[in-house]
């Protein structure tokens, strides 16, 4: 197989196989990652104290919320908004680790 295709072929996989590598990484960045584990942790704990929140982001519920709900909305919304920041950090640099070892294993650097 020429070079091309080798190289066809790893992104066929990494297609295939996105979503299975993107859970991976988001279910181990906890252990990795102690600031990802904070705000994960602080969102579980507004989603407990107020379970509307997670109703009303599944759709399950209109909102109507008390000034204590919607200051608790609102910094879920941020925890959230840094909890992404933080998982799309992590797929950036996989994606540049993967790809310098792909790189490397089929001798272009």
């Amino acid at each position: 197989m020429n070079e091309e295709g080798k190289i066809t072929s790893m992104l066929d996989l990494i297609d295939d196989n996105f979503l299975d590598f993107e859970s991976d990484l988001i279910v181990t960045l906890p252990e990795k990652n102690p600031e990802y584990a904070k705000l994960k942790e602080e969102k579980d704990e507004l989603s407990c104290k107020y379970p509307i929140l997670e109703e009303w982001f599944e759709g399950r519920k209109s909102l109507s919320l008390t000034a204590e709900e919607y200051t608790a909305f609102v910094k879920h919304k941020y925890l959230v908004r840094d909890m992404d920041f933080i998982e799309r950090q992590a797929i950036y640099y996989a994606g540049q680790r993967d790809c310098y070892m792909y790189l490397k294993r089929i001798g272009l650097i």
